[in-house]
């Protein structure tokens, strides 16, 4: 079967056809149209990639930098109840020695008293050490924190579960202790 064609119709007012291309179809603009060249279109979607993994790249180095904070945060308390633990020992022993050292009259096993002193006395440094390390860290750490009320009295947050007039993070209320 044969279609029919359907012829155009004449130009009006006896305009003639023309056989170039006007700028009303969107492919054969050129003028203004030069920045989005073959090259532009093949970089466009390499830049807006390019783009992208920067930024990811600075969320990422953001995020890591914060893991690093908190893992310095958990090696300190660690390392402040290790040494808390350790000087608990080191004190219980000593108070072993000593009453052994009672029951055995007094004079018998003097030594091990002393010695014992020595690593309760080595242990007591390494704590107080720790402590300083974890002070330190703590006050870092409440410098850091924007949750924290700048206010330096505390009885402005004392209300409970509600946040001060300071808008700082919310505190539970506690009773002071008894005397």
């Amino acid at each position: 079967m044969a279609t029919a064609v359907k012829p155009k119709p004449p130009p009006p007012n006896g305009a003639v056809h023309s056989l170039t291309v006007g700028s009303t179809v969107t492919g054969h603009r050129r003028g203004d149209a030069r920045f989005w060249s073959v090259r532009n279109q093949l970089l466009a979607p390499i830049l807006v990639a390019m783009l992208g993994l920067g930024v990811l790249g600075s969320v990422q180095t953001v995020e890591a930098i914060g893991n690093a904070r908190d893992a310095h945060r958990a090696r300190v308390v660690a390392t402040t109840a290790t040494v808390t633990v350790r000087l608990t020992h080191e004190l219980e022993r000593e108070m072993a020695e000593t009453v052994a050292l009672r029951q055995r009259g007094g004079h018998a096993g003097e030594q091990l008293v002393v010695a014992q002193r020595g690593r309760s006395n080595q242990a007591l440094m390494r704590y107080r050490q720790a402590m300083v390390a974890a002070a330190r860290d703590a006050r870092a750490t409440r410098a850091e924190d924007p949750t924290r009320c700048s206010m330096t009295s505390s009885t402005h947050c004392s209300l409970s579960r509600t946040r001060c007039p300071h808008s700082c993070a919310t505190r539970i209320w506690r009773p002071p202790p008894v005397r």
